[in-house]
């Protein structure tokens, strides 16, 4: 997502999904993805992007859950905590009979406000601010998540 392989012009939508944003550890890099879907996107193209509200998250943040998954023999927990600017889950995966597996997961709590200051440095316009997917109006502290639609410069 930092060297889309498209030429410049290519589309006239750009949709990120499901929190596929905020990953990088260093904030550049997701400057740099936002600077690609503008890149990518004609003049007055429309954009999406769906992320998870952070200042909900860092409210309401679970620090353990656990699940299990009887069809596929798993025991799934994971364990949360706001590790400076970022939520991080660890997840572990145990089966039936084997050795758990671990993971980690790391997204940046980027925030309405550093999302504006972005789309405005890559010729981005943030124009509509939905808090669900059922198009809800957003507010900070109660909307689960932060939906931003827009159009680039002409």
């Amino acid at each position: 997502m930092r060297s889309i392989p498209f030429a410049d012009g290519s589309f006239e939508a750009v949709v990120n999904w499901f929190t596929s944003f905020g990953y990088f550890k260093d904030d550049a890099d997701n400057d740099k993805a936002l600077s690609e879907m503008s890149r990518v996107l004609v003049p007055g193209g429309k954009f999406l992007i769906d992320f998870l509200n952070a200042a909900h998250v860092k409210e309401n943040l679970v620090p353990y859950s656990e699940r299990l998954d009887g069809a596929a023999g798993l025991r799934i927990s994971e364990r949360r905590s706001i590790e400076g600017d970022f939520v991080v889950k660890r997840i572990e995966i145990t089966p039936e009979t084997g050795e758990p597996r671990r993971y980690e997961e790391r997204v940046r709590l980027i925030g309405l406000e550093r999302f504006r200051s972005m789309a405005k440095q890559t010729g981005l316009t943030i124009e509509a601010v939905r808090g669900g997917y059922e198009g809800e109006s957003y507010d900070e502290r109660k909307s689960a998540r932060l939906i931003m639609t827009g159009r680039r410069a002409e």
